[in-house]
């Protein structure tokens, strides 16, 4: 059954472009010409292949943020989602044009919420709309939304889970990490900021827009 692509909202082709840009290099990885091998043979060999780490460490290292967060991945990266960097208002509305990629983290990393709060109603709130989002379906455990009274709590959590990507909007939270995470996006709508080394952006989207425009503009260039 054809599809036609004004049917399909922005959220929604920019999964199914995400999906392929991911195969593509996949299978330019799988296909692409084996380099000979100039491994030598006895102990320092030996040694290199009871090591294993280093390895692996190099290849995780050759996948984009793309692939490492919303794609199809065996070793699944911890991610931590502030939920105020994806919500507006008191009663935590859900921005339409984070979804879209909330759903491929929920599906393709272990996602978790977290939560600065002081009442059940709140943490109620929180628990009803990401169940409304259909977030738990694509696979976001339960047990991975979180919630905490202070913002020391808030830093002692993420300090824990030490997340591949942190998202947030408090600037007095992403200060205390940035020292102690790889890779921190600072959601705001501000234009004069402080300088660090988050990354900023207006929603979590724009982010991997960005990724997938200079993915695509990278594979288009002649090599």
């Amino acid at each position: 059954m054809a599809i036609s692509l004004a049917t399909l909202s922005s959220g929604q082709i920019f999964s199914i472009v995400v999906l392929l840009l991911c195969l593509y290099l996949g299978f330019k990885h799988i296909f692409r010409p084996q380099q000979p091998n100039n491994r030598q043979n006895g102990p320092a060999a030996g040694r290199a292949e009871q090591g294993g780490g280093a390895g692996e460490s190099v290849s995780s290292k050759t996948l984009t943020p793309l692939q490492r967060f919303l794609s199809p991945n065996a070793d699944k990266q911890c991610v931590c989602i502030s939920t105020t960097a994806v919500t507006e208002g008191l009663d935590f509305t859900l921005r339409a044009e984070d979804l879209p990629v909330l759903r491929l983290l929920a599906r393709h990393s272990r996602l978790h919420f977290v939560t600065q709060c002081n009442s059940l109603t709140v943490e109620r709130q929180v628990t009803d709309m990401i169940e409304r989002s259909g977030l738990f379906e694509e696979g976001l455990a339960k047990h991975r939304v979180l919630f905490c009274t202070k913002q020391q709590g808030k830093s002692g959590i993420i300090r824990h889970l030490e997340p591949a990507l942190y998202a947030d909007n408090d600037l007095e939270t992403m200060i205390g990490l940035l020292p102690h995470l790889p890779l921190v996006l600072h959601v705001t709508k501000a234009t004069l900021l402080p300088s660090s080394k988050a990354v900023v952006v207006s929603n979590l989207q724009e982010f991997f827009f960005r990724l997938l425009l200079s993915l695509l503009l990278s594979q288009l260039s002649p090599s």
